[in-house]
């Protein structure tokens, strides 16, 4: 995070002036996960500087870092899905990228992190008698209500939110 450009002159002085030629004056970056792994960051900018809006954080009208990981998985996905494939190993399924995305979507709009996501979305699949990719694709789709899957309760043993 550069919250000041003016203030990283000194130690990256050739970024600090690409950023100020461009109008920028505040750099962040926050990382996009998959489950532990982090894909990717997502940077905004700033034309002032200063602390990162609290605009950029889950739960937001604005871009958050999980949304853009959902953006990445379903492109990814769908280029799988036109690709030939070699070896039924040599790739993740495209019922686990559908299975992520609807974590990433049930994460952004509950603001769980991806387990518990994952756990409302399995709760949902056995308390409904349904397939989990079904499930899965249900969120993704807008065919099934994100509220309905984010209101099952998880398993015993697990802290839940109050009721």
């Amino acid at each position: 995070m550069i919250a000041d450009v003016e203030l990283a002159v000194d130690r990256w002085p050739i970024f600090a002036a690409h950023a100020r030629a461009a109008g920028y004056r505040g750099v962040h970056a926050l990382p996009m996960r998959l489950r532990s792994d982090v894909i990717g960051t997502l940077k905004p900018v700033q034309h002032q500087g200063g602390a990162l809006a609290d605009t950029y954080r889950p739960g937001s009208a604005r871009p958050s870092p999980d949304v853009a990981t959902i953006a990445i998985l379903q492109e990814r996905a769908i280029r799988h899905q036109e690709m030939p494939r070699t070896s039924s190993f040599s790739t993740p399924s495209p019922a686990g990228y559908v299975i992520e995305q609807a974590k990433g979507v049930l994460a952004e709009r509950g603001g769980l992190d991806m387990d518990e996501a994952f756990e409302r979305l399995r709760r949902r699949a056995r308390d409904t008698n349904t397939r989990l990719t079904d499930v899965a694709h249900g969120v993704v789709e807008g065919r099934l209500d994100s509220r309905a899957v984010l209101a099952a309760r998880p398993a015993l043993g697990k802290p839940g939110p109050p009721p």
